[in-house]
């Protein structure tokens, strides 16, 4: 209907968010000053169809279609379609994430565990796996689990330990100025920023609660 009510995935690099409305599929792209004000959305960039999700990025918005099977690669100041890859889901209800990193897609299906980019796909053993946010770019891409963070070279097999021994349901974890974020319902955050590691708990976390960064 052109509002912000049901939205599914918001990103937000710099003052831009992309906004999915699950039945639909809608995405918008606007900026957050509009939303603060709870302007209406207009028309939206693409239609995808029920169980879309998109990933923003400075210039480029991914967006991924269930029905379609694909990624598409949206130009943000013009709307045009700048690529459009097939990638995996599972022909019965997929579950997807996606998330870029700098100006590279990649994609989770959690019905399969299928984690892809545009050419590779990998199957991960986690059921409680999450992407990270859009972050810069990288020759890989964090995905947080129910016991820590592993960091997964894209196009290749290895998989780096980049935090282990936390436990609950994982949020997505974040890169920011260089630094990890992850957080967990169980209340304990994690922080890398090279040199430095900590795990803080947080007071008050309700059982069962889902964190976010």
């Amino acid at each position: 209907d052109g509002t912000v009510t049901g939205v599914q995935t918001c990103a937000l690099p710099i003052y831009a968010v992309s906004i999915v409305a699950p039945s639909s599929g809608d995405v918008w792209v606007t900026d957050v000053a509009a939303v603060q004000a709870g302007e209406e959305l207009g028309e939206p960039v693409v239609q995808l169809g029920r169980g879309a999700v998109a990933a923003l990025t400075p210039s480029v918005l991914f967006a991924a279609s269930p029905g379609l099977g694909r990624v598409l690669e949206i130009d943000v100041a013009t709307g045009e379609t700048l690529a459009s890859s097939d990638a995996p889901m599972s022909p019965d209800e997929p579950s997807l994430q996606i998330t870029a990193v700098g100006e590279r897609w990649v994609l989770l299906d959690t019905t399969s565990n299928v984690l892809s980019s545009r050419g590779w796909e990998t199957r991960l053993q986690s059921e409680t796996a999450v992407l990270q946010l859009p972050g810069p770019a990288s020759a890989r891409v964090l995905v947080a689990t129910d016991t820590g963070i592993e960091a997964r070279e894209l196009g290749v097999e290895t998989v780096d330990v980049v935090a282990s021994g936390l436990e609950g349901t994982p949020s997505r974890p974040l890169v920011q100025a260089g630094c990890i974020f992850g957080a967990w319902s169980t209340g304990a955050v994690w922080r890398d920023c090279g040199a430095e590691q900590a795990v803080l708990e947080l007071d008050g976390v309700e059982t069962g609660a889902r964190l976010a960064l």
